[in-house]
């Protein structure tokens, strides 16, 4: 038996040798080795030769096995031990597997453990170490996050300078250009999966001494934009299993320069800020 922890040993008792998932049916050969009834089946059906046993290669008069319910009842302990959370520790663990999260698969982008790695869900996928991960997302983040931060920073600027509204200078915004503006940038978000509506309302009292009815528009999409620099903010400390679970789950978008380039585009091109990169 290999060595490890309680939790490592358990799992590895109800896996089957085969198929590397916990044992379905569980079947006893006369050597003393399990397997799952559909996996064994397979495994003699495919040798098209005399029973053998896939672990110890000991050979059989016969296909003979028996049911092994114990092993049946064993593996279902197991799985409603995963369900009930009893383990701990339990944060930053494989939810299957209960093993820490060391690694991270790239091509379905989920942070995994060894026992993921080996199995075959993940074995040709592209694997690297769960911190590397975390460091390359955290920089696509933060790059992200201070352009969302100038964006945020030019656009309210604009809105408390003297006739930044209402001026007829070549860089001035109207009101309906600027309704229009955030509108369409509202909807072009939207079209790209964004999602608004865990973001905090803390630049409302800014704008509420002007009257003009735009401003309240104004109001909720520059907040929009504060919201997600502060939720930035929160995430990036977090460790590598954490911050990657929080970006797995959607919770921040993913701030890739190619999206900001496009949003900052968007925004520019309706509202003729002069801007430098």
């Amino acid at each position: 038996m290999a060595a490890g922890g309680p939790v490592t040993r358990l799992t590895e008792e109800a896996t089957c040798p085969i198929c590397l998932e916990y044992f379905n049916n569980p079947v006893t050969l006369p050597c003393g080795h399990n397997f799952c009834e559909a996996c064994i089946a397979r495994y003699w059906e495919e040798l098209a030769i005399r029973a053998t046993c896939p672990q110890c290669r000991q050979h059989f008069y016969r296909r003979s096995v028996k049911p092994n319910r114990q092993l049946a009842n064993v593996v279902e302990l197991v799985k409603e031990l995963q369900e009930a959370k009893i383990v701990e520790g339990k944060a930053g663990l494989c939810d299957k597997h209960q093993e820490p999260l060391k690694l991270f698969c790239k091509d379905e982008e989920v942070p995994i453990c060894t026992v993921c790695d080996k199995g075959k869900e993940h074995r040709s996928h592209l694997v690297i170490p769960i911190g590397e991960a975390a460091k390359e997302y955290q920089v696509k983040t933060m790059v992200g996050g201070g352009e969302i931060a100038l964006l945020y920073s030019i656009l309210f600027k604009k809105c408390l300078q003297p006739g930044g509204l209402e001026g007829t200078h070549r860089t001035s915004i109207s009101c309906p250009q600027l309704t229009y503006a955030f509108l369409s940038l509202n909807k072009f978000l939207e079209e790209k999966d964004f999602s608004w509506q865990d973001y905090l309302e803390d630049l409302q009292r800014e704008i509420k001494r002007e009257e003009h009815k735009n401003f309240v528009i104004l109001s909720e999409e520059i907040s929009r934009l504060s919201r997600l620099i502060t939720k930035i903010e929160d995430i990036c400390p977090h460790p590598p299993s954490e911050y990657l679970e929080v970006r797995v789950h959607k919770c921040l978008p993913d701030l890739c320069p190619h999206w900001i380039l496009a949003v900052k585009s968007h925004v520019f091109s309706l509202t003729a800020i002069e801007y430098t990169s």
